[in-house]
């Protein structure tokens, strides 16, 4: 008998010293699988400005749960802007 768990959405934390329980945290980020292998991320939480270091642990995190391509999506006062990138 096999099993495979399909990650569907979840939050994935950031941090110089976060721990394997997301503890301390500095930003925050929802994932969601809209269709198989695509990650829609949606930002939640930062203080202050979002790094490359940030974007990069995120990727990593992305490409680690079998992701093959990642929407980002940005919420502002003047509109939406989405990033499409491919991680192939």
């Amino acid at each position: 008998m096999k099993a495979f768990a399909q990650p569907i959405s979840g939050i994935i934390r950031v941090g110089p010293d976060t721990d394997q329980y997301g503890k301390p945290w500095d930003y925050a980020v929802t994932y969601s699988s809209t269709e198989p292998g695509i990650c829609m991320l949606m930002g939640l939480k930062g203080d202050g400005k979002v790094s490359t270091a940030h974007r990069r642990a995120v990727m990593q995190v992305v490409r680690n749960l079998g992701f093959k391509s990642v929407r980002w999506e940005r919420k502002k006062d003047t509109g939406n802007k989405e990033i499409a990138l491919d991680l192939t």
